[in-house]
């Protein structure tokens, strides 16, 4: 990866060293020109639905199937966000009262709230109690009952960072008759999936944070044996057969997951992120996993080396993105001194919690350490 040209990509590296991309990212300057040539064609010429947009579409799909190594870009839905996806899972599968879900209790609301809005239906949902970093199998398996029909888990935790086994997790799901439902923001663009090898049977991404994306764009994945057990909740004139026969009212949705698509869409939002995950896709997914684990390894190493306590997994097959550590008993005042010398990092319940993505260098993230270091003492 030559860091340095891709940096060019990034001009706000210039005066900032920014490391929340667990947050919001900025946009490739590539994502923006592209929104910009979809403004002035809107603006020069009559909103319609044109080839182009819905060839563009089309392409993102195909590249978001390629990203998640899906089996095709069938199983692909674009969606403004994660929160969408996972509800038209939630509400359109059909669970029955008396079905169980179990949920990591340090899960993002997004993944939580969909999941207990179906208690008005007589669906139980648990919270899985998580006492260390770690949520695996031997953690799950005592909270799994007869009625257990879905565990729904982050790919990569906000708090932590801990980076689960989708694959062993899959397999455990199946093999009690349950399904792995996967809320991703905080892992696809950072790290590689492979949503068909791993048996992941829903996924649900937001594109703003680690795919550098513009808000209100995302994307869902269904499994093709999964797909017509979910009743899409919502019916537009475009989640149907033959859509141009305007007139021909037969209710018969499509037979790919552009079902849960719901008629017009952030066509500019989508413009934008396919700029992006063409960036992405010329570096490689596999190198962008291989640059961040080294960046946020060397963090740790570094945090370490100053006292600081990491919160986060340190081994590489758990560790992702996101570090969360702590120097004070709150971290805000080092927050806040931070923030007045242009170093962006989160702070989450009382800790800081940094997120480099594949264009930063190790120089920026020992500027921070260095800045931690001289404002502990």
């Amino acid at each position: 990866m030559n860091v340095a040209e891709i940096r060019k990509e990034f001009p706000h590296t210039r005066e900032m060293i920014y490391l929340e991309h667990a947050a919001v990212s900025p946009l490739p300057v590539r994502t923006v020109q592209a929104m910009h040539e979809f403004l002035d064609k809107r603006h020069f010429s009559p909103a319609k639905f044109d080839e182009e947009n819905i060839e563009n579409l089309a392409k993102l799909r195909r590249k978001l199937a390629r990203l998640i190594q899906a089996e095709s870009e069938h199983s692909i839905a674009l969606v403004p966000n994660t929160s969408t996806g996972i509800n038209i899972f939630a509400q359109g599968f059909p669970f029955q009262p008396g079905d169980h879900i179990l949920i990591p209790s340090i899960e993002f609301p997004s993944n939580v709230y969909p999941y207990l809005n179906l208690q008005t239906k007589g669906v139980q949902v648990d919270f899985l109690s998580v006492p260390g970093r770690e949520i695996t199998r031997e953690l799950i398996e005592p909270h799994f009952t007869l009625q257990t029909r879905a565990l729904a888990i982050s790919f990569v935790q906000f708090t932590n960072g801990f980076r689960a086994n989708l694959k062993e997790l899959a397999d455990f799901c199946h093999g009690r008759g349950a399904l792995l439902v996967v809320d991703g923001i905080q892992g696809v663009g950072a790290l590689q999936i492979n949503v068909a090898d791993w048996g992941v049977d829903f996924l649900s991404v937001g594109g703003y944070k680690w795919m550098l994306s513009p808000m209100g764009t995302g994307f869902l994945y269904v499994a093709p044996a999964l797909l017509e057990k979910i009743t899409p909740v919502f019916a537009s004139w475009l989640s149907v057969e033959n859509p141009s026969k305007l007139l021909d009212f037969q209710l018969k949705f499509l037979d790919s997951a552009q079902r849960f698509e719901i008629a017009t869409t952030n066509f500019l939002g989508f413009r934008g992120m396919l700029a992006s995950l063409e960036l992405f896709l010329e570096i490689g997914p596999e190198v962008i996993q291989e640059r961040i684990l080294h960046l946020s390894g060397f963090l740790v190493e570094k945090l370490q080396g100053i006292g600081a306590t990491v919160l986060s997994p340190t081994r590489e097959d758990q560790r992702s993105g996101i570090i969360t550590f702590s120097i004070l008993e709150d971290d805000q005042p080092l927050h806040q001194a931070l923030l007045k010398k242009k170093l962006f990092l989160s702070y989450r319940l009382k800790n800081l919690r940094a997120a480099p993505h594949f264009y930063n260098t190790e120089e920026e993230l020992q500027a921070v350490v260095d800045e931690l270091r001289k404002q502990r003492h």
